[in-house]
């Protein structure tokens, strides 16, 4: 779907100059918050498409396949938070 979308796209250069930003993003901020692993994987993805940008030739597949990985990291690390308890006692409507 992911790489359907992106081939489909008018003009893939924006598209992935887009994406490129917010992984630069992620990359950047994710270690400071313990994300090391989700940086790491932002980065690498992040310098694929520069790589490609750079050689102006589009695997789309691999940029699709490396954001479904990326993807499918992320909502492990959702997961675990979803799945928490709630803290005995806590009211959140009390924070502001």
């Amino acid at each position: 779907l992911l790489a359907q979308a992106l081939a489909g796209h008018a003009d893939p250069v924006a598209t992935t100059a887009e994406i490129e930003g917010i992984l630069h993003k992620i990359a950047g901020s994710a270690g400071s918050v313990g994300l090391h692993e989700l940086g790491e994987e932002a980065s690498r993805l992040e310098c694929l498409i520069r790589d490609q940008r750079a050689l102006d030739r589009w695997n789309v597949a691999d940029i699709a396949d490396g954001l479904d990985s990326f993807l499918d990291m992320s909502l492990d690390i959702c997961e675990p938070v979803e799945d928490a308890a709630p803290l005995p006692n806590a009211s959140w409507a009390a924070v502001s």
